[in-house]
């Protein structure tokens, strides 16, 4: 968490400085858009004002970021993809809007380009979130045990060799999955000792369950303490 919000503070802090500075010296060759161009059409994006309504836009933008910050460093529940989806939505969307000020006959072509960028991105970002907001739940049937949701799969009672309740996990690097300052599900590289494992993370309202099967480790945590003291009266009682 520390860690994330010191990135997106001092990026965030830095845009904002460096679109002041182009607002002030009118500098617009720092913009990729921009100073690539022809002359005539820097001239006329100029007349149109799209280089200094990007940089608006670019300020406006990481200044929502920062505020937008403040529930996320706070550890608010959904102020991470909260956070992430406004930006892009108001970042991407304000791009396409501004399509409009570019040189007439390259205008149509911006607006699709740009429209485009944003769908496929908002399409991608939304799924990666609606997925990641599925909860898991911990099953435990006649001869084995089923965890739900991303990732989630069944494992014979007979093969589990040891359930035990630990604050924290130890540092894992993630393989593949979803990962969130919220939401950790998918499969991870153990530090301490190489050994790949899965997790199964939403919000911190709890302690971790780390069952040990015969082929395969698992992190779980659970909607409450009280939730994880079920399960692990209910694990131990069928070992």
């Amino acid at each position: 968490m520390v860690v994330y919000g010191t990135i997106i503070g001092v990026v965030g802090i830095l845009m904002i400085v460096f679109s002041i500075v182009l607002l002030k010296t009118k500098n617009y060759q720092y913009l990729s858009s921009f100073g690539t161009r022809s002359k005539e059409d820097q001239e006329k994006l100029l007349e149109n004002g799209l280089p200094r309504k990007q940089v608006i836009l670019v300020l406006w933008t990481s200044v929502l970021l920062l505020l937008l910050l403040i529930p996320v460093l706070l550890s608010v529940p959904g102020a991470f993809p909260f956070q992430l989806l406004i930006y892009l939505v108001s970042l991407l969307g304000g791009l396409t809007y501004l399509s409009r000020y570019e040189v007439a006959e390259k205008r149509k072509r911006a607006f699709l380009i740009n429209g485009g960028i944003t769908t496929v991105t908002m399409i991608i970002a939304g799924s990666v979130f609606f997925i990641g907001a599925q909860t898991h739940d911990l099953l435990i049937h006649d001869d084995s045990i089923e965890i739900t949701g991303p990732y989630g799969s069944e494992w014979p009672i007979t093969e589990l060799v040891s359930v035990e309740k630990i604050k924290e996990r130890p540092s894992m690097t993630r393989l593949n999955g979803i990962g969130t300052l919220d939401v950790s599900k998918g499969h991870f590289r153990r530090q301490h000792d190489r050994e790949r494992v899965l997790v199964f993370k939403e919000g911190t309202e709890s302690d971790y369950l780390h069952l040990q099967f015969q082929n395969q480790e698992i992190y779980v945590n659970a909607p409450s303490n009280k939730q994880l003291d079920e399960w692990y009266e209910a694990l131990n009682s069928r070992r």
